[in-house]
């Protein structure tokens, strides 16, 4: 995000390093205008001013091209992440085109570079690299799992799976998911009457067992789940 120092660098994009060379000697067309920070962007030139310490964009021929009216602008892949009037959004970095409203609270790019996580009034809607909605998750809780592309999503009370990415991996039907082992975990199911129900599912969302037993666990030898119907009742299953 250029809000910061040094101040009259230029920094270029294609090479993520600052310019040696400063505004006043590269661009001496700039000594009429005011500005903390430049960057060269795709041919363009991003640029904060002093007098109104607002963001926008001039092309190679010093042609406004984006007004100086947003308060921050990130980079993305492709994209940008723009600040105006304390809500986030998005345009193409290329053609400048607003591609989501400067309407959310919070606006970040997913780690695979294919979904944006927009944040409104504590809900969370997704959307692709296109702008389009994608999903809206309305108001959850995120938890980490210990699995790095794995999390829990809570939503009205119940848990379901979603890759780093957003991409949701299981029905919101648990109560509980306990940690993974070998890419399993023990999934819990609470019924009306308050017993609780166990199984295993795995990191794609898949019930390997059913939720539907007293208990179950994981036996280290060959890689078998014993589960109980009942205390008495022992049943097996393979992977």
């Amino acid at each position: 995000a250029f809000d910061g120092n040094p101040v009259g660098k230029l920094f270029d994009i294609s090479t993520g390093k600052m310019s040696k060379d400063s505004i006043d000697t590269k661009w001496s067309y700039f000594d009429n205008y005011s500005f903390s920070d430049a960057a060269i962007l795709s041919n363009k030139l991003l640029v904060r001013k002093f007098t109104t310490q607002k963001f926008g964009i001039y092309d190679k021929a010093f042609k406004e091209v984006l007004p100086f009216e947003y308060d921050k602008i990130e980079l993305a892949t492709n994209r940008l992440i723009v600040l105006k009037n304390g809500k986030y959004g998005m345009l193409d970095k290329n053609n400048l085109q607003t591609l989501i409203s400067c309407s959310y609270d919070k606006l970040k790019e997913s780690k695979d570079h294919i979904h944006y996580y927009a944040y409104l009034d504590s809900s969370l809607i997704i959307f692709n690299t296109d702008g389009k909605q994608t999903e809206n998750l309305g108001k959850i809780d995120i938890y980490p799992t210990n699995m790095a592309n794995i999390v829990m999503v809570s939503k009205n009370k119940k848990i379901a799976l979603f890759s780093s990415s957003g991409k949701r991996l299981s029905d919101y039907k648990y109560s509980f998911i306990r940690e993974f082992e070998n890419g399993k975990a023990i999934c819990v199911v609470t019924e009306t009457d308050s017993t609780n129900r166990f199984g295993i599912i795995n990191s794609n969302g898949e019930e390997i067992i059913p939720p539907m037993y007293q208990m179950v666990g994981f036996k280290k030898e060959n890689g078998v789940f014993p589960a109980f119907l009942n205390a008495s009742i022992p049943v097996v299953f393979g992977n």
